[in-house]
């Protein structure tokens, strides 16, 4: 397969397809959906999208539920898979949904931007947040399914990967994150399993995916350019990649350590607290 292009945008064409949303609004959810969802979920409510005659691969991490499944029957969509993000939200994050936007939400947004942009992404077919009562309870995030996807970091250590084919996924993934940093976008989990690599007619495609901690400023300083590029491990090919994320314009180089290092203490102090707080706990029972 040649990598003549693998940072590609998505076509016009494609985009039409999904750009008219329609609203969701009832007693129990509220939300952005294509159309042909958004009716669906309408007369049959949520659980109408899952059947276990479609459901494809299930799988939970931490705080979410992230599962592939048949689109509706259509003559647009029919064949098609997306993947959806459930997420069930504690207390405190139900209490937050008052005063901040949720998961879901961030998540859609963000895709809309990076499309805008001309940055690949999983298409956004819509969220949707459950209530209970004035809280939001639970949220999930709709995509298309990015087919025969494989994170970058499984591609880019892949033994059969030869020295011109690692510079060029570099370059691609440095080209991506220049572009969304030039226009104030900050990812806030950039590491390289964020990013899906997949083949297409013309090369290997470059989505950037789990966008719901995306922020948008008007203009993003060294500093936090490098805050949000220091979870990168390049490993030995890191000057490769900050060559060609910074071009001639500027240099990270220094400031990209101390992010990396500031990064790596506010971990481990999290850590030891999280630790302190258990020992008190135990030593102090309620």
């Amino acid at each position: 397969m040649k990598n003549k292009n693998i940072i590609s945008i998505e076509s016009q064409a494609s985009l039409q397809l999904f750009e008219t949303y329609k609203d969701i609004a009832t007693a129990e959810f509220r939300g952005r959906m294509h159309p042909l969802l958004a009716t669906k979920i309408k007369k049959q409510g949520f659980k109408a999208l899952f059947h276990q005659d479609i459901t494809i691969n299930l799988r939970k991490t931490k705080r979410n539920v992230v599962m592939d499944i048949s689109l509706p029957e259509d003559d647009q969509l029919a064949g098609q898979h997306m993947t959806v993000k459930h997420n069930e939200m504690n207390l405190f994050r139900q209490l937050e949904s008052l005063v901040k936007t949720t998961k879901a939400k961030r998540a859609w947004q963000a895709a809309l931007k990076l499309i805008d942009l001309g940055l690949h992404t999983p298409l956004p077919l819509g969220y949707l947040e459950r209530f209970k009562g004035p809280l939001i309870h639970k949220t999930a995030y709709f995509t298309k399914t990015i087919e025969q996807g494989q994170s970058v970091k499984t591609w880019f250590w892949d033994e059969q990967r030869n020295e011109a084919e690692q510079q060029q996924m570099i370059a691609a993934v440095a080209a991506y994150s220049r572009r969304m940093h030039d226009n104030g976008i900050t990812h806030n989990d950039l590491h390289l399993s964020n990013f899906m690599v997949s083949p297409t007619d013309e090369g290997l495609q470059l989505s950037c995916i789990d966008l719901n901690r995306c922020r948008y400023h008007r203009r993003l300083t060294l500093w936090q350019r490098c805050l949000d590029l220091s979870r990168f491990s390049w490993r030995g090919y890191l000057p490769q990649f900050l060559d060609a994320y910074c071009g001639s314009d500027f240099s990270l180089d220094g400031w990209w350590w101390v992010a990396r290092w500031s990064r790596k203490l506010r971990k481990k102090r999290r850590q030891l607290k999280r630790v302190s707080n258990r020992l008190n706990n135990c030593m102090h029972p309620a």
